[in-house]
């Protein structure tokens, strides 16, 4: 049981962006140490392939930090190599379990994250964290965004904090064709 989902017979399609976002948050945001947005619009998967990713992330070298935010609600899952932990958060209880996951390496993976005032302050203390000098361990951060554009960047906080976005479109027709003709799925 992953997330509460009963992994038994559960069975993914993956469609040719699904890979291209895995490879992204493996290859630009793990290996190469860039801060990763992975945008596009609602439904698209994105959630999904970040899920499976923090999923099969191997934890005796990463702790993974799920938040995910839903309306006024921030829910987090600290999954960690001795255990799991989940529960609503506010901003303090956010900033805890950021200091808590120190020890070693960590990915923070932020899901549901737009443009709101809230939101803008839950970026913000991400990047403290991710951009402190003070925390040992190897820091990877990720936000999982249902919007097409981050807005007008900053060039000077691109450069330095490495940032690099990833855009995922909505299904094709040709897409949806071959997940029905699958003889798998």
């Amino acid at each position: 049981m992953i997330f509460g989902i009963s992994c038994g017979q559960i069975k993914l399609y993956c469609r040719p962006s699904f890979h291209r976002q895995i490879d992204f948050m493996r290859e630009k945001v793990l290996e190469e140490k860039h801060a990763g947005y992975g945008l596009g619009p609602p439904g698209t998967g994105k959630s999904t392939a970040a899920l499976v990713f923090a999923i099969a992330i191997d934890r005796t070298r990463w702790d993974v930090i799920w938040v995910h935010v839903e309306g006024v609600y921030t829910k987090c899952v600290h999954l960690s190599v001795q255990e799991r932990k989940s529960g609503i958060i506010d901003s303090e209880t956010l900033k805890a379990v950021l200091r808590s996951a120190n020890a070693q390496n960590c990915l923070v993976l932020v899901d549901g994250w737009t443009f709101e005032e809230y939101r803008g302050k839950l970026e913000f203390l991400c990047f403290k964290w991710y951009t402190s000098a003070n925390v040992p361990g190897e820091k990877r951060l990720v936000f999982i965004c249902s919007v097409t554009s981050r807005g007008k960047a900053s060039v000077d906080f691109e450069y330095n904090w490495k940032i690099l976005e990833h855009q995922v479109w909505f299904w094709t027709l040709d897409e949806y064709l071959d997940a029905i003709n699958d003889k798998d799925f």
